[in-house]
Parts: structure tokens; sequence; C-alpha cells
């Protein structure tokens, strides 16, 4: 069945509404500058009170970094479930329970280090939701701290195994082919490899993604990915983009995200692309009042 762009889907005879709105955080939901306007914040709170729909993010970040928009925006009052470290950490805000997968052992995150951090302009950095790791002090390792509200960083050691959260291999932006050449002539097994912005390589153990995450998630409701509306920007959204009942692509979305999508949204992240894409729509959910 081709899917239409309907709040509401028709399914085997069967008219069920969408049950989940989830969105990607950075370049999503969040603009270029990292914030979210009051009255998206406004528009999303009466869509998840009047519809009874759950709003769910599923983010690279970690529970550290997004705890401060969260907090900044009261994402939490809003938002029914987190996804975060790329689907390393699920937290039910219903339930209240959290949910984590295991990362990398020692020997796979050594063999990382050596594949990337030979080159100058490319740093391994291990992430947890205190600390973080790196093998070499640069300015992208300092920016990456800044964002995470971290002040120092620890040396790559078996310490951190059990509780690093998320490996990211942090390039300048105009080497990202060279990145991507380097990523496929050197496989790790038990690792892959996903862009998440235009200079950040998300090392991920093979069990963890968005993906498995949401899935877990929805089979603990006892639903599927049909009841499902996603919106997402990068390379590590494609799996949810084309799984949900409908992928939204943003507008400022790298075409390969776009060329898989069902819908594109009509504004940016910068536009409010995420809210006026559902407001453009508002007529099919107001039914459900």
């Amino acid at each position: 069945m081709t899917k239409d762009l309907r709040v509401f889907l028709l399914y085997n005879g069967d008219m069920n509404r969408v049950k989940y709105i989830v969105f990607d955080l950075d370049n999503t939901l969040l603009d270029s500058m990292k914030t979210i306007p009051s009255q998206s914040l406004r528009y999303l709170r009466e869509l998840r009170n009047n519809t009874g729909i759950k709003l769910g993010i599923a983010s690279g970040r970690t529970l550290r970094s997004y705890g401060a928009k969260g907090r900044k925006y009261h994402l939490n009052e809003i938002m029914d479930f987190l996804i975060l470290n790329d689907g390393c950490d699920i937290y039910d805000n219903d339930r209240g329970s959290h949910y984590e997968y295991e990362f990398f052992n020692y020997q796979q995150a050594r063999e990382i280090c050596l594949i990337f951090n030979k080159w100058e302009f490319a740093n391994v950095i291990f992430i947890d939701d205190g600390d973080m790791y790196a093998e070499k002090y640069t300015e992208d390792l300092k920016d990456t701290m800044a964002r995470q509200g971290i002040d120092h960083f620890l040396n790559v050691s078996e310490g951190m195994i059990g509780k690093i959260k998320r490996c990211v291999v942090v390039f300048e932006r105009s080497r990202q082919e060279e990145i991507r050449k380097i990523r496929l002539d050197n496989p790790v097994y038990g690792v892959r490899y996903l862009f998440s912005e235009g200079h950040l390589l998300d090392v991920l153990p093979q069990g963890v993604s968005k993906r498995n995450a949401l899935e877990r998630y929805l089979h603990s409701n006892g639903d599927d990915w049909d009841s499902v509306m996603f919106f997402g920007d990068g390379e590590n959204d494609m799996e949810l983009i084309e799984k949900s009942g409908i992928g939204v692509a943003m507008k400022n979305a790298p075409e390969r995200v776009r060329m898989i999508r069902d819908h594109v949204t009509e504004q940016d992240c910068d536009n409010e692309g995420c809210v006026r894409f559902l407001k453009d729509r508002e007529d099919l959910w107001k039914q459900w009042k």
C-alpha cells in the first residue's frame, strides 16, 4: 500500500491514527542555533494534550547534553519518551524506566582509535553522561566538550568501558569524503558507522541504533511502525524515516536522506519545519479532540 500523507491511516480495513510523533533533535526540532521557538513548543503541547498522541525524541545526544535543552525548554513536560546516544538509552517518561544497551569492548575502542587518530583532521572521542575520553587534544575536542558542558577529558583506557555511551569521530567538514573512504576501507567487526552531522561520524555497535531502540519502545506498548510519524535530517535517521508509517525528511537534510523519505518539510529547521508540517495538516488531527 502506498503511504499517504494523512495523520490517520487506513490499514486492513481498520482506521488507526498515528500514535507517536518522533523528532530528531539537532537540525530538526532544534534550529541551527540549537533553539526552539516558544510558539513551536506551545503547538506541540497543544497537539499532545488534545489528541493523546505520544511525542518522543530520538537523538545522538547524551542525557547530559539533552538535559540542558530539556530543562531550558521544559521538553520533559511535552515528551513521553527519549531515545538518546543514537539508541543506546531508552527513557520512558511515562513509566519512569530506563533501558540501556551494551556498548564497545576495549579492543574495539582501541581499533577505532588506531584507524582514525593517525589523521590530523580527525579525532576519536568517547562520551558518557559525565565524562569525555580522547587520545589527543584538539579544537574539535574543545568544542565538543563545550557542547556537552564538560570542562575536562580523560585518557582512553580500559576503565572507560562500561561507562561510555557514544563514540564519535570529529573531523573537518571539508574532509567528509575522505572520512567516508577511511571507514569503508577499515571495517571493524561488530561496529558500524553513520554520519549524523556534517562534521561527525557516529561509531556504533551493530546492535545499537535509533531504529532498534524505537522498535523496542513500540513493542513494549504493543504497537508497531505503522503508528509512527518521524522527522529527521541525518544519515543516522534514515532507518527510522524508511520504517515509520510516515517518514519525513527535513528540507535541510542531505539529498541522500531526502531521497528515501515519504515527505519533505516545506520549511527547514530554521523556519519551524516540523511544526509547520504538522500545522498544515491540523484539520486531520483536530477532528479527534
